[in-house]
């Protein structure tokens, strides 16, 4: 009988495979500070210095394969972390599900945070048309009940991201690192209760809340303080590597 040969053998004794592993964290934190960024600047450059309310209503852009493919990349991502134990199997899991569904349930498109250049004509047939004519047509969901589901997905990502950088990254690393991982952790918390008032669906307070763009940059905020949280994990658990 052959011996059974391990064809990562090498690699584990090399400790290939786990700093290969360890970089997963680093993708994301990546991807994280990364996608508000490019959003931010493709809108500037290609709609006029026109920013979107809220990171979400960039699926209504010309952006919308980039926050789709971006968004999904980091669930995928989460799907793919383990990390040391089942707690951290099952809440990553969870916030790759709550990411994809934010990514693909979409949020309804709102008047007043438009595209520059485009004027909403016709619910009917969920479309909004052009003012410029090298403007493309963008279909137009209109369902709250979608959009309210959106908010959820979109919270519930959010709040998981925030729980896992506070309880599961602080169980290691040095003092500076857990301070990182808690600070990160509880900006995302309240970031995310201080948005929580545009799921009352109140003209007056969503228009407000988007005229300032105050969602974008809360979301902004999140995704940050998440970037930041895994990027300080990948380079502190490859230091005890």
């Amino acid at each position: 009988m052959e011996p059974i040969i391990d064809p990562d053998k090498g690699k584990k004794e090399k400790n290939e495979l786990v700093i290969s592993y360890l970089s997963l964290r680093k993708y994301l934190g990546i991807l994280g500070i990364l996608l508000p960024v490019i959003l931010l600047v493709g809108s500037i450059i290609a709609n006029n210095n026109f920013v979107e309310g809220a990171i979400s209503d960039y699926f209504h852009t010309p952006l919308r394969q980039f926050f789709t493919v971006s968004l999904g990349g980091i669930s995928l991502l989460l799907f793919a972390y383990k990390g040391y134990d089942n707690t951290d199997k099952w809440l990553t899991n969870i916030a790759g599900l709550f990411g994809l569904l934010t990514a693909f349930v979409y949020t309804s498109f709102k008047p007043h945070s438009a595209l520059h250049g485009y004027t909403l004509v016709e619910k009917a047939t969920r479309t909004i048309v052009p003012l410029d004519p090298n403007c493309e047509i963008i279909p137009v969901p209109v369902s709250s009940l979608q959009s309210t589901l959106h908010l959820v997905f979109a919270a519930s990502f959010f709040l998981l991201l925030g729980f896992m950088s506070i309880k599961q990254f602080s169980k290691s690393g040095t003092p500076r690192e857990k301070f990182v991982y808690r600070i990160t952790g509880w900006i995302i918390i309240v970031t995310i209760l201080l948005l929580a008032p545009v799921a009352f669906k109140i003209d007056w307070l969503d228009e407000f809340y988007h005229r300032y763009r105050l969602i974008f940059v809360g979301e902004l905020i999140c995704l940050w303080a998440f970037g930041i949280s895994w990027l300080v994990k990948g380079y502190s658990s490859q230091r005890e590597v």
